[in-house]
């Protein structure tokens, strides 16, 4: 019985075909990832621009690796999509962290009473936030909760003067109830509940909004034409 030559056992060629492979490309992949990591720490730093620079080295090694290497165990698809990803997460990192920085001042200048600043810097935000979004997608780095965080301070820093309005009429209407002036107390009433019906259509996401008694002045207001009766009873007694 004749033996195969071991220089020309398939299974031991192809085992050797994988190992010269390995060693071919585990160096292209290896200083992918270095570069990969390297332009992760730069955005950390922030340090934009160097980063997407490193990031487009790592990334053209791993196109190498896919288009040349096909059958290395580096040349995945997934691994492909990760270092793209990336590429365009860098891309956007600085938009991020002024849109983040943004919503930050925002809130800070609506904390200091300064509503209109703050509102100019929502209006900045919501810019950023469309144009990223347009270019980009719905990025990792996103928080998806800037929508939302958005449209708070947007309805809290607009509503402010209108909250304190809707204060003083229903200081108003409640003077005028113990005063039992019910002609004046009829009409601010209507104008209470008029101007609350509006501030919560106005500025549904307000933080004031939850603060508004839609409740108390809707009872008063159905129940105006028969306060006087209550009230002389309530004395009466």
């Amino acid at each position: 019985e004749l033996r195969r030559s071991p220089d020309r056992d398939p299974s031991r060629q192809h085992q050797l075909a994988n190992r010269i492979l390995d060693w071919q490309t585990k160096p292209i992949a290896e200083r992918a990832d270095r570069l990969l990591e390297e332009a992760l720490e730069l955005r950390k730093a922030h340090q934009y621009q160097m980063a997407i620079e490193k990031m487009e080295s790592a990334l053209q090694s791993q196109r190498l690796l896919n288009q040349d290497f096909r059958a290395s165990p580096y040349a995945l698809h997934s691994r492909l999509k990760y270092f793209e990803q990336t590429w365009i997460t860098l891309r956007a990192a600085e938009e991020v962290d002024t849109l983040t920085s943004l919503t930050g001042e925002a809130q800070s200048l609506l904390d200091a009473g300064k509503e209109d600043a703050a509102l100019e810097k929502v209006r900045e935000a919501w810019q950023l936030y469309d144009q990223l979004i347009e270019e980009y997608g719905q990025l990792p780095e996103i928080p998806e909760t800037i929508p939302r965080e958005l449209a708070i301070l947007k309805d809290t820093a607009a509503s402010v003067s209108a909250f304190m309005e809707l204060g003083r009429q229903a200081d108003t209407c409640r003077s005028l109830l113990q005063e039992k002036n019910l002609g004046a107390f009829t009409n601010a009433v209507s104008v209470w509940l008029r101007n609350t019906e509006d501030f919560l259509e106005n500025f549904p996401d307000s933080i004031y909004a939850d603060q508004v008694n839609l409740e108390e002045v809707t009872f008063l207001h159905e129940r105006r034409e028969f306060l006087p009766n209550i009230l002389d009873t309530v004395y009466a007694n």
